[in-house]
């Protein structure tokens, strides 16, 4: 999808025909992003490598301090820490393609790579669906499995020029998805303010201290070796030369 279209259709379709109630809480979210237009100084590779490990490294799972998804021991060599946004199309590529067979190498499997999946909503609409997803934090990883996979199906929750949808459209789609998926009732349609005020607090020091500017990006975090970074979905094959050729050096 892309992001022209949907940030057009966050700004003329998101608030069109909603309660007031309803318009009052888009009106905050989108009130967030204006915000996060403000742009910083890009910190040294090196401050970077630093925030990483004061602020993302040393978390497991926990939503309070970090929305992500860990896999392998803390104690690994080598972390890979992946930036993804629910409604970003090259962010479910990765989350389909990449992270599966990331799963399934040896030096994953041998404990000398530990991935991270964070997330990093890049407009308001993923957001929505982000906090939607952390309400149920115990099975996060099967749901982001089944919203990633709608977003690069015929029938994916995410708005395109081809397959437009009002607001309600998109986030009745997020629900009905989550529900299949867990096989439990959502009692509340919209999550809590304070969730959605952690996820984004979260997103906010972490542009400030990483200066990630769109999403996938990843960082290749190693002890006594300079920060890689990577920016895009530049394909799986080249993904993964670039992984490896930094593993090995």
């Amino acid at each position: 999808m892309k992001k022209s279209f949907l940030k057009k259709w966050t700004l003329w379709t998101v608030l069109s025909a909603l309660p007031c109630q309803a318009q009052a809480f888009w009106d905050k979210i989108f009130s967030f992003f204006q915000v996060s237009k403000v742009q910083k100084a890009d910190p040294s590779l090196a401050d970077k490598k630093y925030f990483l490990q004061q602020n993302v490294l040393p978390l497991e799972f926990n939503g309070e301090k970090g929305f992500q998804c860990a896999f392998g021991p803390k104690e690994a060599p080598c972390t890979l820490v992946i930036y993804t946004s629910q409604a970003c199309h090259g962010c479910a590529h990765v989350h389909t393609q990449y992270l599966p067979r990331l799963l399934e190498k040896e030096y994953v499997k041998k404990g000398l790579l530990r991935i991270i999946v964070r997330d990093y909503p890049a407009d308001p609409l993923s957001l929505y669906a982000s906090a939607l997803a952390w309400q149920f934090p115990d099975q996060i990883h099967s749901i982001q499995d089944a919203l990633f996979e709608s977003v690069l199906s015929s029938t994916s929750w995410v708005p395109d020029q081809a397959h437009p949808k009002t607001l309600e459209d998109a986030l009745e789609k997020v629900r009905r998805i989550i529900k299949k998926t867990i096989h439990k009732e959502i009692q509340d349609s919209k999550p809590s303010d304070h969730l959605i005020k952690s996820i984004f607090a979260i997103k906010m020091r972490d542009k400030d201290g990483l200066n990630v500017q769109a999403t996938p990006y990843f960082f290749l975090h190693q002890k006594d070796k300079p920060l890689q970074t990577l920016e895009s979905d530049i394909g799986v094959n080249l993904f993964f030369k670039w992984l490896e050729e930094h593993l090995t050096h």
